[in-house]
């Protein structure tokens, strides 16, 4: 990954791709990835997501992970903010139930599996040539049965936008996450105000906000 490239798009203000959850949508999740008092979740490609706050008290614990240590550090001052000590270690934060690793996402580890991922941002942050390897990641930190939401861009296009977020055909997605995934739809939506002058440029005509619901199913390792 770009570590640069992310730090530099989070300077001026480009590297936020996350559209923010209702309280609707956030009851929706809630209910559908099975969050509870005793659940663990994992949110990637975090930035300063505002969701963090509020899905951390549905749970057990959530941990979050970004490269950008500016997103994170902003995040933590609206943790601050609500009276929340905030302990740092190496490229740990920690703040009641709340873990966030300042690393990249593809390196990362952890001593438990997951019962959700949360991904309001990731998968349309990764260049193409790497989405295999991110949901094969994703579902690697997930316990069988696990479940993961993600948000996807899909259009179909003549050619890849140059820069994230990255659009996808809806046929490509599912069979990305067909081997290892069980895949349904939740929310889709069209995309007018914030179409982007890069989409045009790939060709698309329109552009549909897609929220995926995906619930590991082995670990079997794609061809």
């Amino acid at each position: 990954m770009n570590h640069e490239f992310w730090r530099t798009a989070w300077a001026r203000g480009q590297a936020s791709q996350s559209r923010g959850c209702t309280s609707l949508e956030l009851e929706w999740l809630t209910d559908r990835l099975e969050i509870n008092e005793t659940s663990v979740g994992l949110f990637p490609f975090c930035g300063a997501a505002p969701e963090v706050a509020e899905l951390s008290k549905r749970c057990a614990k959530i941990v979050c992970v970004d490269v950008v240590e500016a997103a994170v550090e902003k995040m933590l001052r609206g943790i601050v903010a609500c009276n929340a000590q905030v302990l740092r270690n190496g490229n740990l934060r920690r703040a009641s139930n709340i873990e966030m690793f300042i690393e990249d996402f593809f390196t990362f580890s952890y001593e438990e599996r997951f019962d959700w991922v949360f991904d309001d941002g990731g998968f349309i942050s990764v260049d193409p040539s790497r989405r295999a390897r991110y949901l094969d990641h994703v579902a690697s930190l997930l316990r069988p049965g696990g479940r993961a939401f993600i948000r996807a861009l899909h259009a179909s296009y003549c050619r890849p936008p140059r820069v994230p977020p990255f659009l996808i055909e809806k046929s490509e997605f599912r069979e990305l996450v067909h081997e290892a995934w069980r895949a349904r739809v939740g929310h889709e939506d069209m995309i007018n105000r914030e179409f982007r002058s890069e989409w045009t440029y790939a060709g698309a005509e329109s552009v549909t906000r897609t929220s995926w619901l995906l619930e590991r199913k082995s670990m079997a390792k794609r061809r």
